[in-house]
């Protein structure tokens, strides 16, 4: 088995985890991660670059985690998992043929990566405003009838990015449509 470089057959980068689960990045997941190189080109070129890479690394941890909490569930079921792919809409953990769980097992599987991205947003939007913005008077009124503050240095907006990719993520992915985590 592969456990580090390049995938010919599957033109993927691939890696091998702790329990030999093979990680299979495909090229195409560097589509979302550069798309907002050009919107921020055009607003901040001295800036687009770090953003993207920051972005990039929000988005790759994000999704990882994701699929990582449904292997994590379905190895608490007894069920094996044979791979993990991330492409260019997102991510799939594949498990082991014949793996059989109740219905009750393969819905707490599903919902384990949206719950993962569920606490890191809160993570994420609670560092934010605890760490980044902790001078900022609450109004409790208006707390959500405007919008948070434009995030200024970057420590502020890869808080605040994170809280967003992985908010979105959670979302998108309780959607009652398959292949979402919320039509399985």
């Amino acid at each position: 088995m592969q456990r580090f470089g390049w995938d010919r057959k599957n033109d993927a980068f691939v890696f091998t985890m702790t329990g030999n689960i093979p990680v299979h990045v495909s090229w195409t997941f560097a589509v979302p991660a550069a798309l907002p190189f050009l919107h921020e080109w055009s607003r901040r070129p001295q800036a687009a670059l770090t953003h993207t890479l920051i972005f990039a690394a929000l988005l790759f941890l994000s999704v990882f985690l994701h699929e990582l909490a449904h292997v994590w569930a379905a190895r608490r079921r007894g069920i094996g998992t044979q791979r993990i792919d991330l492409y260019l809409f997102g991510g799939i953990a594949w498990f082991k043929p014949g793996a059989a769980a109740s219905p009750y097992g393969w819905a707490w599987i599903a919902f384990a990566g949206p719950l993962v991205n569920i606490v890191l947003a809160a993570s994420f939007a609670a560092a934010y405003y605890l760490f980044a913005r902790p001078l900022l008077p609450v109004d409790p009124d208006g707390l959500f009838s405007s919008p948070p503050p434009r995030p200024d240095t970057l420590l502020e907006w890869t808080l605040w990015l994170g809280a967003l990719v992985n908010a979105v993520l959670a979302v998108l992915n309780l959607l009652p449509a398959y292949p979402l985590d919320g039509g399985a």
